[in-house]
């Protein structure tokens, strides 16, 4: 039986959620005011009975208050304004309000205004502004990752309204799409309203580096994720290298294959291109990664890989000997350099270094079924059949069934993300400490 994988391909239809909701929610004021209470009381990282509050919203809820929650940080920025828009691709659209909404929404924010002055954690105007909004972010983000997946059938979206998608695959193959609640949404777009710019404060880079991680970990592939953590850090390693993981992820044949049998909702788009486009977006965010960081082993290892796959089998296998040479005191790298590195010399027709390269492999993970694998390919190529089979008898005369689930192997696209507990647990210092009751 065939190894199963699980993935989800998560997008927003437009531009992440920036249109208005349009159901009718007479509830949508208790449920800010439920919400800015949780953002107050929650504990960073951690499932608490905010997170659980958060999280057993419903769909259409948390639809309303991505853009009530928006509202209100204009209304606690300016308390004199009157109209409220939101951007609609390129245009703005207004936000309505009834008399009494807007009055409870002028209450919520004066209480908020009252509570952040009396703190004396509270740097300044602009300090306690920041502070609500990545409180919010962080909530947000950890809704979505630790809470239960509360995702529904899609049975079509109302018109212009914002949405997410979610869709399981195993074995290249959908199975189904789900619409989801749009908590990484929020959390995106309250990081956008940090002041004075959210491409210079060090919260949300390593926000979106460890997210964006725990994203490529979990094969949770969220396309516009990434972009937003590139537009707002063209020039960071790890982003640029997360990027190009995902897109090396997007252009494997799990991705592609359950793309050509999964049906699009009217007016969404996955925005996952052929094979080849996919390959060369990996292959330009992991050199600009390179370009950051010209000693990001890990990043190099994959252009290694990008480039092969490309067919510039000679570029490829310089880039991968450097790895090889450079990781020699990492097993995992070091792993996939000499399997990767096997791959390009065969195609290259250096038959005797891919097999040192298979047998390196090997030597690093003894019970690794796939240099054996990879040894029989070799030898049948170049010694006929009987080879080949002689080369996996090794594999067939185990006692168990020759299979070990620890292969590096299985694990080559999660790999990008494997800081990423690292990188979420260093969030909880750049946050602040939830108010005392």
């Amino acid at each position: 039986m065939g190894r199963r994988f699980a993935v989800c391909l998560a997008a927003v239809l437009c531009a992440t959620g920036l249109s208005a909701p349009q159901r009718a929610n007479p509830d949508r004021i208790e449920r800010l005011r439920e919400w800015l209470s949780a953002v107050s009381r929650h504990e960073a990282g951690q499932q608490d009975d905010a997170l659980f509050t958060v999280g057993a919203f419903s769909i259409g809820d948390v639809q309303t208050l991505m853009t009530d929650a928006q509202t209100l940080v204009t209304v606690i920025r300016n308390p004199r304004a009157m109209a409220f828009f939101l951007k609609s691709g390129k245009s703005l659209r207004q936000i309505q309000y009834t008399a009494s909404e807007l009055s409870a929404l002028r209450d919520l924010a004066a209480i908020h205004r009252q509570r952040e002055e009396s703190d004396p954690l509270s740097s300044g105007k602009r300090g306690a502004d920041n502070r609500l909004v990545k409180r919010a972010a962080m909530l947000e983000g950890d809704v979505a990752m630790m809470s239960a997946k509360s995702d529904a059938p899609y049975a079509g979206a109302v018109p212009l309204t914002a949405f997410r998608v979610r869709v399981p695959i195993a074995d290249g193959q959908s199975l189904g799409i789900n619409e989801q609640p749009m908590h990484w949404d929020i959390a995106r777009k309250m990081l956008d309203l940090v002041l004075p710019d959210p491409s210079k404060d060090e919260m949300v880079k390593s926000w979106y580096r460890a997210t964006t991680a725990y994203m490529q970990r979990e094969q949770e592939h969220d396309g516009q994720h990434a972009d937003r953590a590139r537009e707002l850090f063209p020039h960071d390693a790890d982003i640029m290298f997360l990027n190009g993981a995902l897109h090396e992820t997007f252009a494997g044949p799990r991705i592609q294959n359950a793309m050509r049998t999964t049906k699009e909702p009217p007016g969404f788009s996955f925005d996952i291109g052929s094979v080849q486009s996919e390959l060369r977006f990996a292959e330009n965010y992991l050199d600009r990664s390179l370009v950051a960081n010209p000693d990001f082993v890990e990043a190099r290892l994959r252009l290694g890989r990008v480039m092969g796959l490309l067919g510039r089998h000679d570029r490829a296998a310089v880039e991968l000997r450097t790895v090889v040479d450079k990781a020699a005191d990492d097993p995992l790298l070091s792993y996939h350099a000499a399997m990767f590195l096997g791959v390009e010399e065969e195609a290259l027709g250096y038959f005797d270094a891919a097999r040192t390269a298979y047998e390196r492999a090997l030597t690093l993970y003894p019970r690794a079924q796939s240099p054996q694998i990879a040894l029989s390919h070799l030898a049948w190529r170049s010694r006929g059949k009987e080879a080949a089979l002689d080369a996996l008898r090794p594999v067939f005369d185990r006692e168990d069934d020759g299979l070990d689930p620890d292969d590096p192997w299985w694990t080559y696209h999660t790999m990008a993300g494997q800081r990423a507990d690292e990188w979420l647990a260093g969030l909880t210092a750049l946050v602040p400490r939830p108010e005392k009751p």
